[in-house]
């Protein structure tokens, strides 16, 4: 809550680094923004390990990064977690005293990042049936877990109409929070 009141009292003048423009980190970063009524110099890099180095040499004032992009600087002591953006905290032993936001601030900001593998139009049923039971045997394995863990990810399974839910609500947030920050250009807001 520190930071954000910090934020308010000086619009434009904290830097939030982030991978690329008009992406993940960008618009989470216009989602901060409408939650908290503040303002941030957005800085685009080119990737999480960047944006971090960026972050522990003072070039930028936060992130919203990946828990795994950071983390080895987090635990050398150069940054610190302020809170998770989902609606439940980490609950790994690293990360479980790291609060929401709505813990940290009272607002309830959250956002899920898609990981998600897409077939092309007609594939055969066969076919998408091979591949998500191969994907399902995947997640549940002990390897896949312990990259869930080691990452500090949630690792959740969707097929059909849940994971279509999910997308559409998804891409409605986006394109919510892209129209409201301005990154959408004329032709993509059809």
């Amino acid at each position: 809550q520190e930071y954000m009141d910090a934020v308010r009292q000086k619009p434009g003048e904290f830097k939030m680094g982030g991978t690329g423009s008009a992406q993940e980190d960008q618009i989470l970063t216009v989602q901060l923004e409408q939650a908290f009524g503040v303002k941030f110099t957005y800085l685009p890099l080119s990737g999480g390990g960047q944006v971090c180095a960026n972050l522990v040499g003072k070039q930028v004032d936060s992130t919203v990064n990946n828990p795994s992009e950071c983390v080895g600087h987090w635990k050398a002591g150069r940054v610190r977690p302020l809170a998770v953006l989902y609606n439940q905290r980490i609950d790994l032993p690293d990360w479980k005293d790291i609060p929401t936001m709505k813990d940290a601030t009272g607002k309830d900001v959250s956002y899920l990042m898609l990981r998600g593998i897409f077939a092309p139009p007609g594939i055969p049923k066969e076919a998408e049936e091979y591949y998500i039971n191969l994907l399902r045997s995947v997640t549940q394995s002990s390897d896949w877990q312990k990259y869930i863990d080691d990452n500090a990810l949630k690792g959740q399974f969707m097929t059909g109409p849940p994971f279509l839910k999910w997308l559409e609500e998804a891409n409605a947030l986006h394109r919510d929070l892209m129209t409201k920050g301005g990154l959408l250009s004329p032709i993509s807001k059809r």
